[in-house]
């Protein structure tokens, strides 16, 4: 592979498959395929190609040509990296799969159901475009998480054709709607909604994983009080809600977390002793700190409002240099599921 098509934004060179999908070339042809992970089993993929009409096919191709034309801006997709927490609305967050060993063994052996067809149609949770560059014998995937339709007993749904009304007795597949995710000629990873992302990679496992790991490494440290108040720092941190902030702590800083505490601490306790004025999320902050023993102390009366504690420990809260107030930082729009 050259030095272009190794770089993690090729998607937006003239001689990626998506752009020569945009610009019409008779070089790309098209294949769908139906998609389920399994759990627990010997295979992990499961995946049916479907024949479509030639009117299908030009409905994907329009759909999936505006759709990537809606993402385009100044002539070319916004790129950044990917990141476990959040997403950058109208941006393609990318991952190179051949850095990242559990996605890339993933997407291969995803690769190798396509030609077993082993999937029944109802069990359908994903759908795959398959962009095939004829001169290069390269391909191209785009990725929608979308199941069966399934027509109820007591309701159908009807088509008029021809001035005729037709009944539907048969489950629907339903194509088109906005993609989730692509993967490129050069295995990246270009990821537009992260939660069916993670559900095809079943990457949630990965994110839980380390955000125990990084509980583990926390509760190590000689920052809290008491035994309550680590069980409830441990109890908080491991909701489905803090599994993303916990995972994407710098390894870094849990490594001198121990070391920056200390210091924080005594310039906590300088703030809280010279300033009256609003400090904002550090008023919050407050609350947690034992000055005596400086330690964290977490009890059954302040656990409910711990975001401050645990913006502190994901090193998210900054100074205001024009207000000079304490705040959280957030990087970046938390993207919608």
């Amino acid at each position: 592979m050259n030095e272009v098509e190794n770089k993690s934004d090729y998607i937006n060179d003239e001689n990626s498959i998506i752009q020569k999908f945009l610009n019409n070339s008779n070089d790309i042809t098209i294949e769908f395929y139906l998609l389920r992970i399994l759990k627990n089993q010997n295979k992990v993929y499961e995946t049916l190609e479907l024949s479509l009409e030639d009117d299908v096919i030009e409905f994907l191709r329009n759909i999936l040509s505006k759709n990537l034309n809606e993402l385009i801006q100044n002539g070319k997709f916004s790129i950044s990296s990917y990141n476990d927490e959040f997403h950058i609305n109208d941006s393609l967050a990318n991952i190179k799969l051949e850095e990242n060993r559990e996605l890339h063994e993933k997407f291969n052996e995803m690769k190798d159901s396509f030609s077993e067809n082993g999937l029944t149609v109802k069990n359908a949770k994903f759908q795959a475009i398959k962009l095939v560059d004829q001169t290069k014998d390269k391909s191209c995937y785009v990725f929608y998480y979308q199941a069966l339709k399934k027509t109820l007993t007591n309701k159908k749904l009807g088509f008029i054709n021809s001035e005729n009304y037709k009944l539907v007795n048969k489950d629907l597949i339903k194509i088109g709607g906005f993609f989730d995710f692509i993967i490129d000629e050069n295995k990246v990873l270009y990821i537009h909604a992260p939660r069916p992302f993670e559900w095809a990679f079943d990457y949630e496992d990965h994110i839980n994983k380390k955000r125990d790991e990084n509980i583990k490494k926390i509760l190590e440290k000689k920052i809290f009080l008491n035994d309550e108040s680590e069980k409830l720092f441990k109890e908080e941190a491991s909701k489905y809600l803090r599994s993303r902030a916990m995972a994407t702590i710098n390894e870094n800083l849990i490594l001198n977390l121990e070391k920056h505490f200390n210091e924080r601490i005594k310039e906590l306790e300088l703030l809280k002793k010279e300033r009256n004025n609003n400090l904002g999320i550090i008023d919050d902050l407050f609350n947690f700190i034992d000055f005596k023993e400086q330690k964290i102390s977490i009890t059954v009366d302040n656990k409910e409002k711990m975001n401050a504690l645990f913006y502190l420990l994901q090193n998210k809260i900054v100074e205001s240099f024009l207000t000079k107030e304490y705040k959280a930082s957030i990087g970046y729009l938390e993207k919608g599921d």
